[in-house]
Parts: C-alpha cells; sequence; structure tokens
C-alpha cells in the first residue's frame, strides 16, 4: 500500500504482509463494515492499549485535474475512553468529524455511536443543495428541516407530545384498552412521516426533491442493509401530474448525479424490480398503484422503499376505497404527504393521512374511532385541542400570503351579456335551472349531484358555448368563433385599453371565472 502526494511524488509504504491484511478490511460498500479486527487477526485475548488511535496507510487515486479534490471517509471506532482524545487529535489536524446519519449499531457489532447531536440541535439546510439546480427559499429550508425531524430515528417530537397534558385523558383511555388486552402492540412513536399542507404555489414539488438530495447517502446505506430495500424515493402523485414531476427534476436536478424512473404504461416493461429500485426517484400514478395491487406486483410491492411521496395525498382520504388499500399496503420507511387540503369535508378524510404516516396511537382505528373522532364531534373541548396539537405536530402549514409577502388581490366584478342568439338560450337555461333549484323552485326534494351537474354547464356556457354539448342540450345550431364568448371580447378590449394607456406595461390577471 502506497501513499502520494498530488500530482505523484510516494512519500511512503506499507510493507506487503501488513498490506495484504489492511486491504481485506477495506473491501467492502462505503458505510459498512468488512469484519472485526480481532476477529480477522484470530486474537482470543487482544492486548490491551492506552494509545487512542491506529497509524494506517492506504492507497489513494487520484485523476489529474487542475482543480484536484480528494475525499476519503473513515468509520472511525475508539474506546469510549478515548473518544475526547480522538476527537481533539482530529480537530488539531483540521480534519471533519461528523455523525454517520442513521446509524444502526446492530450493524456494527453493538457499538454505541459516540457523536450524538440531538434532532432539534441540527442545522437548517442552506439555500443551495448538492445536486439541486435552483436555491431553496428560507420557507423551503425551513420545510426540509421539520421534515427531516420528523422523519429522523432519533426524532421524539411524537412521543414528547404523547407525554404532554394534552394527551392525559386519551394516554388514561389507552391504558385502559391494553389494560383489557384489546391490544397487545405496543406503542412506536417513531413514524418516520409528515405532512407538508403548504398552500398552492410554494414549491413543494422543489422542496420534495431537496429533500430527496438532502438524504441520498441515507438511502444507500437504507438499500445495503437487506436485498429488497429500495434506495428509491417512489413519488405517487395523478397522471395529470405525473408530467409535472418530470418536468421539475429536469428543471431543478443535475441530471449527472440524480437517477429517476418514469414507471407508468408501457415503460413499466422495460424495468425489473432491482433495476427499478436503484433509481433515487421512481415517479407512478395512483391508478397504477391501484391497477397492481391484486397482483402484488413486485417491483411495487415486494420492497421496502426508502421513502413514500404522495402528492396530492386528500386523494385517498375515502380508507374503505381500493387506491387506499393499495396505498396502505405499500412498504416504506419514511412517508410524506404532500396536499394543499389535508381537510376537505370530514374528519375522516384526516384518518387516513395520519393512518399513511403511522402517526401512532392516534391513528389506531380503535383509538380514532372510539375516543378522537366521537369526542370531536361533540365538540369536546379537550379533543379539539389534541387534535389542533396533534397536526400542528405532524404538519406543516403555510400561505402565500404569511411567505411569499404579495400585494392584497384585487378582485374586480364585471357583468357581461351574451350575444345573440346565445342570450336568449342562456336566460332559458337560466330559468329552467332556477325553477329546479333556486328562487323559483315550488318545493320537494332535489339531486345535489344533479344541481351540481346543471350549475357546471351554465358556467361553461359562460365561458363559451361550445363547451357544452349542444345536441344534447338543444342549443341554436350556429357556427361558432371566438367573437361568441363575452369575457374573451372584454379580456383581449381590456388589454388593448390597457397598452393603448399612458401607464405602460400589463396588469396580467391571475384567473378569472364564470359564473351564471
Amino acid at each position: 500500500m502506497q501513499v502520494f502526494t498530488w500530482p505523484g511524488e510516494e512519500v511512503g509504504h506499507v510493507s506487503q504482509p501488513l498490506s495484504d491484511v489492511l486491504n481485506k478490511l477495506l473491501v467492502g460498500p462505503t458505510g459498512t463494515v468488512s469484519t472485526e479486527l480481532n476477529t480477522f487477526l484470530g486474537l482470543q485475548n487482544p492486548p490491551k492499549t492506552s494509545y487512542p488511535g491506529i497509524i494506517m496507510n492506504a492507497t489513494v487515486f487520484a485523476s489529474p485535474s487542475p482543480t484536484p479534490s480528494l475525499t476519503v471517509i473513515l468509520m472511525l471506532f475508539s474506546a469510549s475512553e478515548h473518544s475526547a482524545e480522538v476527537l481533539r487529535v482530529f480537530e488539531e489536524s483540521n480534519l471533519k468529524v461528523e455523525i454517520i446519519e442513521d446509524y444502526r449499531p446492530e450493524q456494527c457489532f453493538g457499538v454505541p455511536h459516540a457523536l450524538h447531536v440531538e434532532v432539534g440541535q441540527r442545522a437548517v439546510p442552506g439555500k443551495s443543495v448538492h445536486g439541486c439546480k435552483t436555491p431553496l427559499l428560507t420557507h423551503q429550508q425551513k420545510s426540509v428541516q421539520f421534515i427531516l425531524e420528523l422523519e429522523s430515528p432519533e426524532s421524539t417530537t411524537l412521543s414528547t407530545f404523547w407525554s404532554s397534558s394534552t394527551c392525559d385523558w386519551l394516554r388514561q383511555a389507552f391504558h385502559h384498552i391494553a389494560t383489557t388486552g384489546r391490544t397487545t402492540e405496543r406503542i412506536n412513536h417513531n413514524s418516520q412521516g409528515s405532512i407538508l399542507a403548504d398552500d398552492m404555489g410554494l414549491g413543494k414539488t422543489l422542496t420534495s426533491l431537496a429533500l430527496i438530495l438532502t438524504s441520498k447517502n441515507v438511502a444507500e446505506s437504507f438499500a445495503n442493509t437487506k436485498e429488497q430495500n429500495a434506495r428509491s424515493t417512489l413519488v405517487i402523485c395523478p397522471l395529470l401530474t405525473l408530467p409535472n414531476w418530470e418536468a421539475e427534476i429536469c428543471k431543478h436536478l443535475d441530471a449527472s448525479l440524480t437517477k429517476y424512473a418514469v414507471y407508468h404504461g408501457e415503460e413499466r416493461k422495460k424495468w425489473t424490480a432491482p433495476d427499478l429500485w436503484a433509481n433515487d426517484i421512481v415517479l407512478v400514478t395512483y391508478d397504477t398503484v391501484t391497477l397492481l395491487y391484486e397482483s402484488r406486483c413486485e417491483a411495487l410491492f415486494k420492497a421496502t422503499w426508502f421513502r413514500i411521496i404522495l402528492d396530492e395525498a386528500h386523494l385517498i382520504r375515502d380508507p374503505a376505497t381500493k387506491r387506499s388499500k393499495a396505498i396502505l399496503a405499500l412498504a416504506t420507511q419514511r412517508k410524506l404527504c404532500l396536499t394543499g387540503t389535508p381537510l376537505q369535508n370530514q374528519l375522516s378524510d384526516l384518518y387516513t393521512l395520519l393512518r399513511f404516516i403511522r402517526a401512532d396511537p392516534w391513528s389506531r382505528e380503535e383509538v380514532w374511532q372510539k375516543y378522537i373522532k366521537p369526542n370531536i364531534r361533540r365538540k369536546s373541548a379537550k379533543a379539539i385541542e389534541l387534535l389542533q396539537r396533534l397536526l400542528a405536530t405532524v404538519s406543516l402549514r403555510r400561505l402565500k400570503t404569511e411567505v411569499l409577502h404579495l400585494p392584497p388581490r384585487v378582485e374586480e366584478y364585471v357583468g357581461l351579456s351574451q350575444t345573440e342568439p346565445w342570450q336568449e338560450d342562456y336566460d332559458n337555461q337560466y330559468h329552467d335551472f332556477a325553477d329546479k333549484f333556486g328562487v323559483d323552485r315550488g318545493g320537494g326534494s332535489w339531486d345535489s349531484s344533479e344541481f351540481f351537474q346543471e350549475l357546471t354547464i351554465l358556467r361553461l356556457y359562460c365561458d363559451h358555448p361550445d363547451l357544452i354539448d349542444g345536441l344534447q342540450y338543444d342549443l341554436p345550431k350556429k357556427e361558432t368563433t371566438w367573437r361568441d364568448s363575452p369575457k374573451i371580447i372584454h379580456l383581449i378590449s381590456d388589454l388593448k385599453d390597457h397598452l393603448n394607456s399612458e401607464q405602460g406595461g400589463v396588469r396580467t390577471p391571475l384567473g378569472w371565472v364564470g359564473s351564471p
């Protein structure tokens, strides 16, 4: 074993017999231990020494480069009484010693971690993330930090909340469940899951991609521990947002440092399970997961994913649907829900998200159905406080107005009329709608689904007659152009007036709504 300086001057070597021993010890993937030194050397009674270090030379190769950059990663083992001295020596030598993320003592002969940093003391990720071409905004940096804290095996966030006075009444109820034998499963507060519920437009996708890059080394270590552990983050999204995820990956991430796969349609056939699991990111739709649920597709359901991200996570709000059952059947170490609307219509919408991230014991069916849900419905102050604090513990939500400091929104109402012959027909449809559902209704029950269908037709008509089926709704038979939309005419007219004014520039509306 030889040691060279840059650009290639030999400064020392190790004898051949010792090199043969050390070479075997150094073989193996980064982050693993090849073998225990005493066992390898066959020492039954290893000699004790007060010297805390081992002098070792190793061969280091570097390709010629104008600016050479070498990184050597060592896992250092030392007697605990010498740890302070070892750290001092490294510090004096300007060598950086860091904690090992996701350290597992059982893989390293039960040796405890000498460098232990409480989760809350970890530094917030910076604006720049290695492999990400786009700098993170402050709120996105905080999002990554929040998620990593809850994902950490060392996190005490849920156990601290469970021990708080807010959960006193639920702890007593759970103790009753345990003592009566209705549950023997111990509480597992290490859920490693969270909910990011930021307002639309705050960059939840970029935050998720930065999160994936931040934990790449941990994902690699996770994959090395078991054959069916996938290093990938599985992103499950609606079909409509699948192209957006792929576009965001190409836009924000360095293609040479991040591998991704789209597991959808005909693309699925080219992937074997091991090849798919070797990607950093795997994109798949809810429909694909649901379709492959019954067959328990090996590529999806035989793996334990490093992380699963649910985009538009509220789509699994009904636990009885096949979609929700399929998602909950996937195995993963870490979980993240992305949704701008975690609570849509009813309390059960939230329950499925808590089940997915495994917020134990609040997500247990008996605890939720027997204690939390009934007390919320009775407007119990203690139950409402518990749910509010639980949400504040496992989820993060910010509004655009809080984060981006946008100017006040200006809404302007403009009344428009249809052109002939569309106005007369619209009036007839409007009066029919009023007779069925509105102020002119004579009484009796009505179908809510029919109400929304008819209302949607009226709104579409306001935008342009061609947006609805003229044959189905008996519309006038007439060729249409863009001029048959009063809204388009108004927008173009308003734009021309503004361009011809002395103000200069263009005022861009953020949205426009057609309503009857």
